[in-house]
């Protein structure tokens, strides 16, 4: 226990200890603060190194040590021991651990080694302020493979930072600084009080850039934090982020171990939605520059926090879970009276299986999100948001803390295995026969040298291999290339999958595999439609499978023209629209924002308020209805990885059968 955090230690004697270990130079620097000088023993514990003097500053050898990792996170015990004469006034035994973690060549580095940073934020709503249940969580994110924690502000005590030390996790501590014009002293005082705990290694300092109105004020704070926090620890590295509204980040500044200067580096929160596009893995693995660190601090997508049906008897809780568990069974009544004014019954066959699908989802975003980033070689590590649910945000966890684990929970073991093949395809919905280029990169964290065989498969939906490849290589790297190449759909339609295994005397000792889907080709169809196209932008795309058509035609088709219905031919559109009331089919792609305008004046033409589908991170359920359009696809079913390329962005207020993109955000059920 650290004397500085010990609330019922009289300050008339030690005041407080404070611990630096020196990895390089075998020792470790002590400072203690006692009210009056007084003469000082230290000795650490099961060790014959000790050193007495006055209070003040120390120096004391320490040549023998294991270092502190997440493999082997080996504490020690100082203990302070003040004299008056013979006489002991006071005794304090302070836990450290001797590790280094700084910024280097735009990477992370701790003792001395590179450290891919693979963070999960904790809950932060005070859930984990009951031990038992820290230490679980604690647990269960290092199972996961996490090797980080981001307590945000307010979320963390000095029992939650032993339980962390002890699991072998680093933890990064967030606090809300005040306005530029107020007294840190408060805000900072985790600082000293945590000072000695091994796991801390990052303090993140978040403060409001609204109230800076110039560059010469985010100076003048930048320089004022960075003095406040020096004086009470120089050893950690800081994260600066001054944050605008909803907690953007509008400047992010790092400032290095036993340093003051503050430079720029690149902060990416990546609350993206689900399913994942190409376009996002595209972003995700090229965002960043290798000129200055690049650090993801949110990435993930959320999913019902719903392990339970409301009929079900629950255990009593503890008062301070009571919030959190009103707020996840209002959740759950909001979305399952979604779920029922949606019919979704005939899609699903029950509200259990909707969760089910809504979790398979969540699952196929941590994966294709977290293997776009770590081809991302400009990256340094990312925090994947979050571990659990809390009171105001139930649905985003990996974590049920009153239930069992998400499946997303298994799938983010499998992501942070250290040995892992990275692939990125160059397409997963295919024709027949048809080419794509695949590169396999190597996650290889523990340096794992020599030859292996590479075991390349591609195998068909009846679960025969159709293609195989196997070759000797050398281990590469981690994040270099193990192999690129082409390889072909079968001849069959239907779900194929393409395996990677590395073999090392006779043993797989990494895999994986992903899947790609063959359809048969669209023949043309005897069809006419008419398409409202007035810059011949769809023409050659449309008519290569139906006949052009004129206003008589039984199919119309309005293109996404612009996100005003000004922009779409009046006199023309509203034909269209008598059309469809009498009996002809419309089909309108993305319809702009202001199209209840147009709606308003046409008798019985259907209403279209746009809403947004993708939340900060939560999950907006897209599922395919029972159509028409769907027909030769998967429906009835939520949309996955397969139908990325065609997962709207907006869907509608209306629940109706006219809306054929259904989806509704999770976390606004209850709106």
């Amino acid at each position: 226990m650290s004397a500085s955090s010990d609330p019922a230690r009289p300050a008339t004697h030690l005041q407080s200890v404070f611990v630096q270990p020196d990895i390089r130079r075998k020792r470790i620097s002590v400072q203690v603060r006692t009210a009056q000088p007084r003469r000082c023993q230290l000795q650490i514990l099961g060790t014959p190194y000790s050193v007495e003097g006055d209070s003040g500053s120390f120096v004391l050898d320490f040549p023998d040590f294991e270092l502190w990792s997440p493999q082997q996170p080996q504490h020690y015990t100082l203990r302070c021991t003040l004299f008056e004469g013979e006489e002991i006034l006071d005794t304090a035994d302070t836990r450290f651990g001797m590790r280094e973690f700084t910024v280097k060549d735009n990477r992370f580095y701790l003792n001395s080694r590179p450290f891919f940073v693979k963070g999960v934020q904790y809950p932060g709503d005070g859930a984990g302020c009951v031990a038992g249940e820290a230490r679980k969580t604690l647990a269960q994110a290092k199972a996961a493979g996490f090797n980080l924690v981001r307590f945000p502000p307010g979320s963390v005590s000095s029992e939650m930072l032993d339980m962390a030390g002890e699991e072998g996790l680093l933890a990064c501590v967030a606090l809300s600084l005040p306005s530029a014009a107020d007294d840190k002293t408060a805000a900072l005082a985790p600082l000293a009080r945590s000072r000695n705990h091994p796991s801390v290694v990052i303090w993140e300092l978040l403060a409001a850039a609204g109230a800076l109105p110039n560059k010469r004020a985010l100076e003048a704070e930048q320089a004022d934090t960075v003095r406040a926090a020096r004086s009470l620890d120089p050893s950690r590295l800081l994260l600066l982020r001054f944050q605008g509204e909803g907690g953007a980040a509008q400047a992010t500044f790092l400032v290095r171990s036993y340093r003051d200067a503050c430079e720029p580096y690149d902060d990416l929160r990546a609350a993206l939605p689900a399913p994942v596009s190409a376009e996002t893995e595209r972003y995700l693995a090229l965002s960043g520059s290798r000129d200055r660190l690049f650090f993801i601090s949110e990435i993930g997508c959320g999913a019902p926090q719903l392990s339970r049906a409301p009929q079900l008897p629950r255990a009593p809780l503890r008062p301070k879970h009571e919030e959190r568990a009103e707020s996840s069974d209002a959740l759950f009544g909001g979305c399952a009276e979604g779920y029922a004014r949606r019919e979704l019954d005939r899609l699903f066959g029950g509200f259990d299986a909707f969760i089910q699908a809504a979790w398979a989802v969540q699952a196929d975003a941590a994966r294709y999100q977290i293997e776009a980033v770590r081809a991302n070689r400009a990256l340094a590590g990312y925090i994947y948001t979050r571990f659990a649910g809390q009171s105001t945000t139930p649905s985003r966890g990996a974590l049920d803390l009153q239930g069992p684990p998400k499946p997303v929970y298994e799938t983010l073991k499998r992501l942070h295995r250290p040995l892992r093949p990275i692939l990125q395809v160059g397409s997963t919905n295919l024709v027949p026969r048809e080419d794509v280029p695949v590169t396999i990169l190597l996650v290889n964290e523990e340096r794992v040298e020599g030859r292996a065989d590479l075991s390349l498969q591609v195998v068909g939906p009846t679960n025969q291999v159709l293609w195989k490849k196997k070759r000797s290589v050398k281990i590469p790297r981690n994040g270099k290339e193990l192999w690129t190449g082409d390889i072909s759909a079968s001849g069959s339609t239907g779900i194929h999958k393409f395996v990677v295994r590395l073999i090392q005397n006779a043993r797989v000792v990494a895999e994986n595999a992903i899947e790609f889907n063959v359809f048969g080709p669209v023949p043309p169809a005897d069809i006419k439609v008419n398409l409202l196209d007035p810059e011949g932008r769809w023409r050659k795309r449309c008519f290569a499978l139906v006949k052009p058509g004129m206003l008589s035609a039984p199919i119309h088709v309005v293109p996404p023209l612009a996100n005003t219905i000004r922009a779409y031919p009046d006199n023309e559109l509203a034909q269209i629209m008598a059309q469809v009331r009498a009996g002809a089919v419309g089909v309108v792609f993305g319809p702009p924002a202001d199209w209840n305008d147009f709606a308003a004046q046409l008798e019985g033409a259907p209403g279209a308020t746009s809403k947004d589908t993708a939340g900060e991170g939560a999950l907006a359920c897209h599922y395919a209805k029972i159509h028409t359009v769907f027909e030769g696809l998967p429906k009835q079913c939520m949309l996955r990885q397969p139908y990325r390329g065609i997962v709207a962005d907006q869907t509608f207020e209306e629940a109706s059968d006219e809306d054929i993109s259904g989806a509704f955000n999770i976390e606004r059920a209850l709106a």
